[in-house]
């Protein structure tokens, strides 16, 4: 006597089984007291199941979750790079500070200090002359690149860089950010 397969047995227990199958099946049950505990034990599961309440969770579920597994929203590219500048930003205070500090002592008058100042602004002038030759190097390839947002004026470049990276910023916060959220909690 070959046995009914999971599948037929599942059919049963639902009660989805064809007519003419339902009466071989039906056949086979009253033979084979294995297979007929079978079913029973299934519709009994099922009914058992289909009487559990349900819990429907709170609405801070997911994020009480997410917490508590230790996942974390990932910075927006802005945030990146305002961090990266807060040190710098930073420093220039501090040195800000000190220039004034030594400015206001009189410190800054004596011959040594004199000469760091001398080769200070001499550095100065040199990374304000590469700055300079630098920034004209991307204005041009800029202009080759976007001919249509300049109108031959630093002013121009300037307003076109300032809405082409608050574009991106805002890209990357409410576009991007989310499909890196989805990534890391899947």
């Amino acid at each position: 006597m070959q046995h009914l397969t999971d599948r037929e047995i599942q059919e049963l227990a639902d009660t989805k089984v064809k007519n003419n199958s339902f009466t071989q099946a039906n056949r086979h049950l009253m033979e084979c007291r294995i297979c007929a505990e079978r079913v029973r034990a299934i519709s009994e599961l099922s009914r058992s199941i289909k009487k559990i309440r349900l819990e429907h969770p709170s609405k801070d579920f997911t994020s009480q979750l997410i917490r508590k597994i230790g996942i974390k929203e990932a910075p927006s590219f802005a945030w990146k790079v305002l961090t990266n500048f807060a040190p710098l930003f930073m420093l220039t205070i501090v040195m800000v500070v000190l220039v004034g500090a030594l400015q206001i002592s009189g410190t800054t008058e004596s011959q040594e200090i004199t000469l760091a100042v001398e080769k200070v602004q001499t550095a100065y002038s040199d990374a304000t002359k590469q700055i300079s030759t630098a920034s004209t190097a991307l204005n041009v390839w800029l202009k080759k690149l976007f001919p249509f947002a300049f109108a031959g004026d630093s002013v121009t470049l300037i307003i076109f860089l300032v809405c082409f990276l608050s574009a991106i910023a805002l890209l990357d916060k409410y576009l991007f950010a989310h499909f890196v959220k989805r990534r890391q909690i899947i």
